[in-house]
């Protein structure tokens, strides 16, 4: 019974379909010949016109294509803008942590923010993350965390779409309590 029903469901569809193209079929074969009644000059009028639409609504499509593309870009930038200041100010204040409580809660709100990293970052902003998180976790000394923190930035920063990234220590350490200005030697222009 079951395949009887499922038979005669796709003969149905299959007879719509068909009704659906011998409907286009006369509707184009009316038209077409509405079209070879009229006087020459108003079959060119009209078949240039025709193209006049179509061309200008592809122009508009495409626009509105591009539109909401770059719309939906802008989005997603927000949002990794959002996330790579949210985790800049953890690594900041877990990097200048005096207390391990003070490290303890730092790391707490880090773990908050990792389905975001997972969906957001690309694949050199978890691996600089994930060296710096070594580095905090094992311990290191003080210039390697400054290091894997500068890595980190440096990737956030290509990520956004930066073309001169910042050479060296200038510029973007805060966390170490003092602020480093690079003047225009201390860039470097790296094709992204």
């Amino acid at each position: 019974m079951k395949t009887i029903m499922t038979f005669s469901g796709v003969l149905l569809v299959l007879a719509a379909i068909a009704a659906i193209f011998y409907g286009g079929y006369v509707a184009i074969e009316q038209v077409w010949q509405l079209f070879m009644a009229l006087d020459a000059t108003l079959r060119l009028v009209v078949l240039s016109s025709l193209v006049v639409v179509l061309l200008g609504a592809l122009i508009i499509g495409g626009a509105i294509r591009s539109v909401a593309q770059g719309a939906e870009r802008a989005r997603l930038f927000d949002a990794r803008l959002a996330l790579y200041r949210g985790l800049l100010e953890h690594y900041e204040n877990l990097l200048s942590a005096a207390s391990a409580s003070e490290r303890a809660q730092q790391a707490s709100a880090l773990e908050s923010l990792q389905v975001d990293i997972a969906l957001l970052a690309s694949r050199q902003i978890m691996d600089a993350r994930q060296r710096l998180e070594r580095a905090i976790e094992s311990g290191a000394d003080r210039d390697a965390m400054q290091s894997g923190f500068r890595r980190l930035v440096v990737e956030m920063r290509r990520d956004l779409g930066h073309r001169t990234l910042l050479a060296g220590t200038g510029g973007i350490t805060r966390a170490s309590g003092q602020r480093h200005e690079a003047g225009p030697q201390g860039c470097q222009q790296v094709g992204t």
